[in-house]
């Protein structure tokens, strides 16, 4: 069975890779993301996975499954490039495959961004904890199995679960994300030169001001972008898959396989509530 990168098109073109973020989800990587685009950067994220389809959610899961878990062949430089052909900066994913990112992109400007690891841990499990929770409840767990984009979604967050919790289940995993995290910002710190990173801590302010003076351009006349709080985190899963459910419900109501009133009601009802 051939991979799910190499079922994508050779690339046209492949954009020079100009800043590589390594940073874990939860440590203010949606607002790099919106600061890079409004600085002009063609710029990645996590959430370029969700809005990109089936095949990046394919992507996202083969390259996780490869690097935590040893299943099938590690992503490389040629496989980077397949992936992120249209992208100079890179948010987020980093983080997972620093070692892969330094030696496929050696020249690009790399920031290191860390927050306190209790701090971390607890946003984590108030955002990530609860969609990791959610793929695997209904009624997600019963629309995946009559819509192709809500099966990937929840099975890439399936693997991430697995793969990030050494597959202890969700309330046991303090112990073993926290040495992890700590671990990867020692790591990142010795795996790139000094002179080549530009490291930063989240409790010490982070802002126009860093992260312009790290890549070397001017400060913009616009605030920096929102943090993404966990209500606007859960707002933002939901839309990734609003108009999967839509469609898996109204194909549910047809083949009468569930009650179609009161899926998308109570789903979106618990996203609304939740804090």
């Amino acid at each position: 069975m051939s991979r799910a990168i190499d079922r994508l098109p050779t690339p046209p073109y492949m954009r020079e890779k100009k800043v590589i973020i390594i940073a874990r989800s939860r440590t203010g990587t949606l607002s790099l993301y919106k600061a890079m685009k409004i600085l002009g950067y063609k710029t990645y994220h996590g959430a370029e996975i969700m809005a990109s389809g089936v095949s990046h959610l394919e992507i996202a899961e083969e390259a996780v499954a490869a690097k935590c878990l040893g299943q099938g062949k590690p992503y490389g430089k040629a496989e980077l490039d397949k992936w992120f052909w249209d992208y100079d900066a890179i948010v987020e994913l980093p983080a997972i495959f620093p070692e892969e990112f330094y030696a496929a992109y050696p020249n690009a400007t790399f920031i290191h961004v860390e927050r306190d690891p209790d701090k971390w841990y607890k946003s984590i499990m108030n955002t990530l904890g609860h969609s990791l929770k959610d793929v695997d409840s209904w009624p997600l767990k019963q629309l995946r199995l009559i819509d192709d984009y809500v099966d990937k979604f929840c099975s890439f967050h399936l693997m991430v679960h697995k793969a990030w919790w050494h597959g202890l289940p969700l309330e046991e995993g303090e112990a073993v994300l926290k040495k992890d995290y700590i671990e990867l910002n020692k790591h990142v710190k010795k795996l790139i030169p000094k002179e080549k990173l530009h490291t930063f801590n989240l409790e010490d302010g982070f802002g126009w001001e860093q992260l312009c003076s790290a890549i070397g351009v001017p400060v913009p006349d616009v605030p920096y972008p929102q943090a993404n709080t966990p209500v606007q985190f859960d707002k933002m899963q939901a839309g990734f898959v609003r108009k999967a459910i839509r469609k898996a419900v109204a194909l549910a109501a047809t083949l009468v396989l569930v009650p179609a009133i009161g899926v998308a009601a109570w789903y979106y009802r618990k996203i609304q509530v939740r804090v």
